[in-house]
């Protein structure tokens, strides 16, 4: 809060983005503006008026979960990497093929065994060459262990079934790791006009070389995108930011 008053940077929740006659009209709820591009609504909502919006919104409030048998609840199935607990001589199975699930397996593989099972075979295109080179160096020490073309059938207690190319094989685990994406706020982006197409978890929105959507000035950046680190996610805001300035 202190970072946005020093850089002047106004933080309000949007409610819903409308797009007439070509530009936008961002409604918020927080702390209304006094500029000349807002207005205070009933002195509860305000709105900000621009030709363009970046959504850079994330979506990691929302992590992908599998929906499969026992794994709602489960108490040793999480969704994010766990720094806090250094966890040694336990059979840990990870989900997924992308950059968080790398991260997670190469951090917990130091001192646990790692199962490692990606949906297809071989790793999304946006894995770092040091996460591959990193599993891979693990791989050949013996700590991780990759299960390609491989998916989570159902959870049983400390027992996972897995379709491991074709064949069901079922494997005991301590831990649990789904790091298969997130939920994107499909009817959020639906209601600003923005299209989607159909892909594995729902849909994803539709853009651009430029990070551009079907609505003219409005772009994306991050994870709505499927970017799934940090210096992606900067690097597209920077390049749109770039892009609307020239």
């Amino acid at each position: 809060q202190q970072q946005a008053v020093n850089l002047r940077v106004q933080i309000d929740t949007v409610h819903k983005i409308e797009n007439i006659e070509g530009v936008f009209q961002i409604i918020c709820s927080g702390h209304p503006s006094t500029t000349q591009d807002s207005l205070v609504h009933k002195g509860v909502l305000c709105s900000y008026r621009t030709k363009h919006v970046l959504l850079t919104s994330g979506t990691f409030e929302n992590p992908r979960k599998l929906h499969v048998p026992g794994e709602e609840d489960h108490s040793n199935i999480f969704y994010t990497i766990d720094y806090y607990n250094d966890y040694e001589g336990k059979t840990i199975i990870v989900v997924g093929g992308g950059n968080s699930a790398l991260e997670t397996a190469i951090y917990h593989g130091e001192r646990n065994r790692i199962i490692l099972v990606v949906r297809k075979d071989h790793f999304a295109d946006s894995v770092t060459p040091k996460n591959k080179t990193d599993v891979e160096t693990m791989v050949a020490e013996g700590k991780i262990d990759i299960w390609w073309q491989s998916k989570i059938v159902c959870v049983t207690g400390g027992e996972a079934t897995i379709n491991h190319d074709g064949t069901e094989q079922r494997q005991s685990f301590d831990y649990m790791f789904i790091n298969a994406g997130y939920e994107k706020p499909l009817e959020f982006l639906k209601s600003a006009g923005i299209e989607i197409e159909e892909s594995l978890g729902g849909g994803k929105p539709k853009f651009n070389s430029n990070f551009e959507t079907n609505v003219p000035g409005l772009f994306l950046a991050g994870a709505l995108t499927g970017a799934d680190s940090v210096i992606e996610s900067a690097n597209q805001a920077f390049g749109v930011v770039k892009f609307i300035a020239s």
